[in-house]
Formats: C-alpha cells, sequence, structure tokens
C-alpha cells in the first residue's frame, strides 16, 4: 500500500471510532481479564464485527495483545492499554 492510501484508511478509521467504546472494552479488559471477542463485544455492548474492528484498531495502538488458542481469539490488555484506560477515568 502506497503512504496516501493508508493515511487515507486511518482518517476513515478515525472518522468511525469512539472513544467511549473504546473506554468501555478497555474497562471490560480492565476489570475481567483477557477475553474472547465475542465476550469482550456483549460486556461492551457492541456486536461482534464492531468488536472486531475496534481489536483491530487498538491493536495497531498497542493498547491490546491478540492471542489464538487454536479456536478463539483472546484479548488481553497491555501495559500502554492500562494507561490509557486509567488516563481516560
Amino acid at each position: 500500500m502506497s503512504v496516501l492510501s493508508d493515511a487515507g484508511t486511518e482518517l476513515q478509521y478515525a472518522k468511525i471510532f469512539n472513544v467511549d467504546v473504546m473506554k468501555r472494552m478497555l474497562e471490560v479488559l480492565h476489570d475481567r481479564g483477557a477475553s474472547k471477542i465475542t465476550n469482550l463485544g456483549m460486556f461492551s455492548g457492541v456486536n461482534h464485527n464492531t468488536c472486531r474492528r475496534y481489536v483491530h484498531l487498538m491493536g495497531l495502538f498497542g493498547w491490546i495483545r491478540i492471542a489464538y488458542d487454536g479456536k478463539s481469539t483472546i484479548i488481553h490488555l497491555t501495559d500502554t492499554g492500562r494507561n490509557v484506560y486509567r488516563s481516560l477515568g
């Protein structure tokens, strides 16, 4: 991808993501620990597809770590994510 198309993608992400949703997702991970995407979405109040988009973005930011256990995607909060969560508090 060219730099221009990457910048366009980032701009699209910025238009469709809500900080309150990200805060709720960080809160779930902070309070409940590592979680499957389905559970993270359910406890955050977003559907599965929306949760996947937010997980992708927060992974790019380094706020979460994504692990695969063979059949499920497990989301872990990173130290950076914990710091972001506290700063949004």
